[in-house]
């Protein structure tokens, strides 16, 4: 209970709504009582500055040091009675509200500048005193504050304007927000009275919550071209950055005492990010700042202090709106010099009509590798398809499609350097289980469905980039790995992969997916393939590769091909396709599996189904379950490391990660599936974000893991890009890549890392206008992050230690 002088000074604020303050108010609180006991203690606005009132609002002990130091104390005035007896619920409502101390801290010092000045004279940083309505030349309006103004409006809003308590009663619920009527700048208003003011008011607190969304066109979309390019150049040269930040600091350094208070650094980050067009920031993230940066703890920002958040606001405003960006295919350029200074030939694993394969082991990774030998006039191969094929598999980025790690081209041969399939054909795995044993063996659907289902992906994820294999065939199948130590291999599906992209066709984007260019293999062909070689105005799809599917699957359950033609006619063909294979020799075939190898072999191509849609099957039930249920605790520590990650880190990581074989990071090809719902080969970031939490990943942690993935900026996250986010967890070799990828930076070989290196791997993505160049402080500030001895250069032990799993940020 209030003691009864202030109770009666209620009733007669409730009476008086010209009386300071505000109304009293459930929905207040304390607050609300407080203009209530100043009344009843006989206290008018003109008596009492601000500075007290703000104090007595925001800081109960501030009153207990500032009013007596301004000469109030206790029990000399009716005024100080009251704001001492008033102390007890001031407890109480500070405990509610819980402001920050950098805020009650600055609120004291500048109510304590207030109150020690003189009347008539303007506090330090041009805070006006409590504002009157004066009289106006004649011919003019009288300027007067609205009557509903709130006392302490001088003192928060910097620019002096007065501020209507509708505006501003939430805003001190939350904390310091610089927020003002401005109709009430410049009369009375009327409609202070009405809702349409607080309307507004609900309507900027619903907007700043995230409740409502930004009306159109309003969104500052970001820095222009130009402005970017002047931050590029803030960026390169220290000195210039130096002296653009200072300039700025002196502008706003009202007061001129060398440095800047919360309320100068609010002004100056409201006019910062409208010149660098970019949103504006809350005050609590300016206060965030504020602490971030104070490093002498004085709740203050000097010079030095300033001039260093300046710097790292432009770094990430240009990593935010003009990042690096980098893609895979940037780092499968033709290599310089021979292969065997980086390859040790093995043995040779065959050779065939346009090339000699070859076992090699990578001399810095010891891995085993296969190195496929092209010989520029012998093969007969038009260099133009080399190149093509060479360009698609550069394109390609799945785990079930053969990846290329790197080339190298002499004057007589081009060298590929691929995966190596030690499981062989999957033609072979068919000859040695129907044709050796003479048909008394075959293939268990659980092992052909796990195994055929990869295959689908894969031809999915081609179709999703505008491309066409055209040769899909069991021969053009490879296993990676084999099964050495069970006794029956077919217990488990291997990991297998699609090759030989040479007849295949690429559609640019936009362009219709329509071929004339006949290729393929007569027994896989589709029959609108077969059309086209009869008339040139016939032509056909993506969906002559679902035909080509169909007729493996029948060649994996039987043992031999669909369908044969007496000659290579194409009529020969085309009527032995429409009379359709021998349905009887799938007897022994599930209903499901039958079912599905008919409509992928239908005729009309209109009629048949897409490779997404074929793996929505209910037959692929019978595969083996390898889902994962949740990530364990080392893979969400290893996504937060990824989100903390640099640039240069992460790129150094997707260096990596086109680099290492499939079979290798199988919990991580396992993941990908997973999270591949629309098996297309590709995963959207909210999809990406979806999946992760689905596997028990924090909503917060998966959306900053995937942001940092997506390194080349184009809202999807790419199979290398996932093996680049979570390497550092499950690769055993991770040592060994690091060295190697440590070297390939090294260009003068001296055992360090500096500048013009570094510089070097950042601009990879420059190069095809992906983004702007890394400025030369943005790669100090990497050098700076990693450089432990602080020599300017990165050793191998400072860069090894950057990806440990065990590190923390």
């Amino acid at each position: 209970m209030l003691p009864p002088p202030v109770q009666a000074g209620m009733n007669n604020y409730a009476r008086s709504p010209q009386t300071i303050g505000q109304r009293p108010s459930t929905a207040g609180g304390d607050r609300a009582y407080l203009p209530g006991f100043l009344g009843a203690y006989g206290h008018q606005p003109q008596d009492t500055p601000p500075g007290a009132h703000y104090a007595a609002m925001h800081n109960r002990k501030a009153l207990q040091h500032q009013i007596p130091a301004a000469g109030i104390v206790p029990g000399t005035s009716p005024f100080a009675v009251g704001l001492h007896n008033f102390l007890p619920r001031m407890e109480a409502y500070e405990q509610h509200r819980k402001l920050s101390i950098g805020t009650i801290h600055h609120a004291a010092h500048r109510a304590h500048q207030i109150l020690q000045v003189p009347a008539g004279q303007q506090p330090r940083g041009g805070v006006p005193r409590h504002p009157v309505a004066t009289a106006e030349p004649a011919g003019r309006a009288q300027k007067r504050s609205c009557p509903r103004m709130h006392p302490l409006a001088p003192f928060v809003t910097p620019t002096g304007g007065y501020a209507c308590n509708v505006c501003r009663k939430r805003d001190i619920k939350r904390g310091i927000k610089l927020y003002s009527c401005r109709k009430c700048d410049y009369d009375v208003c009327a409609d202070c009275y009405g809702g349409r003011m607080e309307s507004e008011a609900k309507e900027r607190e619903e907007r700043e919550d995230g409740r409502l969304e930004e009306p159109r066109g309003s969104p500052v979309k970001g820095p222009s071209p130009s402005m970017l390019r002047k931050i590029q150049v803030l960026l390169d040269k220290r000195d210039t950055l130096c002296a653009h930040a200072s300039a700025w600091f002196k502008k706003f350094d009202g007061d001129r005492d060398g440095v800047l208070s919360f309320t100068e650094l609010v002004d100056l980050c409201a006019r910062l990010n409208s010149d660098l067009q970019i949103p504006g920031v809350s005050d609590a993230t300016v206060m965030q700042c504020l602490k971030k940066f104070d490093v002498d703890g004085d709740e203050m920002l000097n010079q030095k202090e300033f001039i260093n958040l300046y710097f790292r606001l432009l770094l990430k405003v240009k990593a935010q709106y003009a990042p690096v960006k980098v893609r895979r295919e940037f780092f499968l350029d033709k290599k310089p010099g021979r292969p065997d200074a980086h390859y040790e030939v093995r043995e040779t694993l065959g050779q065939g009509t346009f090339g000699v394969a070859k076992r090699v082991l990578d001399k810095k990774t010891k891995e085993t590798r296969v190195m496929k030998v092209i010989n520029k006039k012998s093969s007969h191969m038009d260099p133009q398809e080399l190149e093509q094929e060479i360009k698609n598999m550069k394109k390609m980025d799945h785990p079930h499609i053969l990846k290329l790690f790197e080339y190298f081209e002499d004057y007589n041969n081009v060298y590929l350097i691929l995966e190596l399939c030690e499981g062989g054909e999957l033609m072979k795995v068919i000859e040695d289980t129907y044709t050796k044993s003479r048909g008394k063996k075959s293939l268990t659907e659980g092992w052909i469905a796990g195994l055929y289902g990869q295959i689908l992906e894969a031809v999915s994820y081609c179709h999703s980039h505008g491309i066409i294999h055209k040769d899909i065939k069991a021969e053009n199948i490879m296993l990676l790995t084999k099964d050495k130590t069970s006794k029956n291999p077919f217990e488990t599906p291997p990991h297998v992969v699609l090759i030989d992209f040479g007849l295949a066709e690429a559609f640019d984007p936009g362009r219709p997916f329509v071929s004339r260019h006949v290729a393929g293999t007569p027994y896989t062909m589709a029959p609108e393939v077969w059309n086209a070689t009869l008339s040139r105005s016939n032509t056909f799809g993506l969906k002559c590769d679902v035909y080509s599917l169909g007729c493996v699957l029948f060649h994996l359950f039987c043992g031999k091909p669909p369908v044969i033609a007496r000659s290579m006619k194409a009529q020969d063909w085309l009527k032995a396709i429409s009379v359709g294979p021998d349905w009887k020799l799938l007897r022994h075939v599930s209903p499901h599996a039958t079912q599905l190898v008919k409509k992928m072999m239908t005729y009309s191509d209109r009629l048949r189904p897409t490779c997404a849609q074929c793996l929505t099957s209910p037959w692929f039930e019978v595969a083996p379950n390898d889902n994962i249920r949740a990530l364990g605790d080392h893979v969400m520590q290893g996504l937060v490391d990824h989100s903390r990650r640099s640039v240069f880190e992460r790129t150094v990581l997707l260096e990596i990660a086109t680099q290492v074989h499939a079979v290798s990071v199988q919990e991580i090809n396992r993941i990908f599936r997973m999270l591949d719902t629309e098996k297309q080969g590709i995963i959207s970031k909210q999809t990406c974000v979806t999946g992760l939490a689905k596997l028990g990943v924090p909503q917060n942690t998966a959306m900053r893991a995937v942001e940092a993935m997506d390194m080349d900026g184009d809202g999807r996250i790419d199979y290398t890009e996932l093996v680049a986010g979570i390497l550092c967890v499950y690769d055993s070799h991770l040592d060994d890549r690091l060295w190697k990828a440590f070297s390939k930076l090294d260009l003068n070989g001296d055992g360090k890392l500096d500048r013009h290196e570094i510089r070097k791997l950042l601009q990879c993505g420059e190069v095809s206008q992906m983004g702007l160049v890394p400025a030369q402080m943005e790669i100090d500030a990497i050098i700076q992050e990693m450089d432990t001895d602080r020599d300017g250069l990165i050793e191998y032990s400072e860069f090894k230690a950057r990806f440990s799993p065990q590190r923390r940020q």
